[in-house]
């Protein structure tokens, strides 16, 4: 899929694919029609029965290394639900949903865990991902865990922040 910074599709294409493991395939030639914005965004999945295995989402130029557009990006709407609960082995575990309701993509999403007294980061933590954008309606789950003994004696506070949020 090919998305204008305004979050319009200028070009998608679907094929399926019959492969072995580590294998390399070319599929299709990207297609960048004329009006594509000066910086586009490029979303690649690979699915099998509905389930997304590997999800890439790329920056890109119509002038190589020029990515001064991305600028002018719209706000992106992105709201979130948080669950955490401290178990009883002293790990804490957690999922929080992000949901880009907005019609541009949230570019580069960072979801953070911080103490609320301190304000520091918790370390180690471990996040199912991150670092991530999100197209126009898409909805994504990350699940967090950390030890107790990282938390400094904090409450844990859920932070999103992004590109564009």
């Amino acid at each position: 899929m090919l998305v204008n910074l305004d979050g319009s599709i200028v070009w998608e294409n679907e094929m399926a694919l019959d492969c072995n493991e580590d294998s390399t395939n070319r599929l299709f030639k990207m297609e960048f029609p004329e009006n594509c914005s000066e910086v586009h965004f490029i979303k690649l999945l690979l699915t099998k029965d509905g389930k997304t295995l590997s999800d890439n989402f790329y920056v890109n130029g119509k002038q190589y290394g020029n990515h001064q557009a991305l600028k002018s990006i719209a706000k992106a709407d992105v709201k979130t639900s948080t669950s955490i609960k401290k178990g009883a082995d002293g790990m804490w575990r957690g999922t929080i949903t992000l949901e880009n309701k907005s019609s541009v993509p949230a570019v580069m999403v960072r979801v953070n865990v911080v103490g609320k007294k301190d304000g520091q980061q918790i370390l180690p933590m471990f996040y199912s991902d991150n670092y991530f954008s999100l197209m126009p309606g898409e909805k994504k789950t990350v699940t967090l865990k950390w030890y107790n003994a990282d938390t400094r004696g904090n409450r844990p506070k859920v932070e999103v922040t992004g590109y564009n949020i």
